[in-house]
């Protein structure tokens, strides 16, 4: 358990640079302008201290939330295992340790960081692409909502669009991972 939270977090620091590098670059070029609201400001400049605590709070909490879903994972039902895209719409939780949710919060919190990995490679390509082409992957989108949304709810509506694909490919990751382990075990006990 504590190898595979080591290569997820070797992974989360290798993207963050990369993704730090590829914006620093961009801006620092004239190339590119920062998105996130958190890490601006004003228009065009950087909070880069920013961007490094909340990677470092990211890291943090998603190391946790990791280790918790390894040690939890045998408690997710098998019905959300063969289908895991019902564990994210059949209802909201505030507490994902409480015996009723236990039952899909491991799947949800092994899916998280993954999703994040995704995104973060999201970031790269797309801050690499707009250095050497001048657009990016998110600006068409970007374009297209701009013009009935802005500032903080842009940013947000436009990382919904671009992680739900990932949440969903994270979650059946995840089941797929967690059923592997349930049929490991199943088949270890026959023998």
């Amino acid at each position: 358990m504590i190898r595979i939270i080591s290569i997820y977090a070797g992974l989360f620091v290798a993207l963050t640079y990369g993704d730090y590098w590829t914006t620093d670059f961009a801006i620092t070029n004239g190339l590119a302008e920062e998105f996130n609201p958190a890490v601006r400001d004003g228009a065009t400049a950087y909070k880069a201290m920013n961007m490094i605590w909340i990677n470092i709070a990211f890291l943090l909490g998603t190391s946790g939330m990791l280790y918790w879903a390894m040690n939890n994972k045998s408690r997710v039902s098998g019905h959300y295992l063969n289908h895991p895209l019902r564990a994210s719409f059949n209802w909201f939780y505030l507490n994902p340790f409480s015996d009723k949710n236990v039952a899909k919060s491991p799947l949800h919190l092994l899916a998280f960081p993954l999703c994040c990995l995704f995104a973060k490679a999201f970031a790269i390509t797309s801050n690499a692409l707009g250095i050497i082409y001048g657009s990016g992957l998110a600006e068409p989108l970007v374009a297209l909502l701009n013009p009935y949304l802005g500032g903080t709810i842009l940013y947000v509506a436009v990382t919904g669009i671009i992680i739900t694909p990932f949440w969903i490919l994270s979650l059946y990751i995840a089941a797929s991972a967690v059923r592997g382990s349930h049929d490991f075990r199943a088949a270890a006990a026959v023998i």
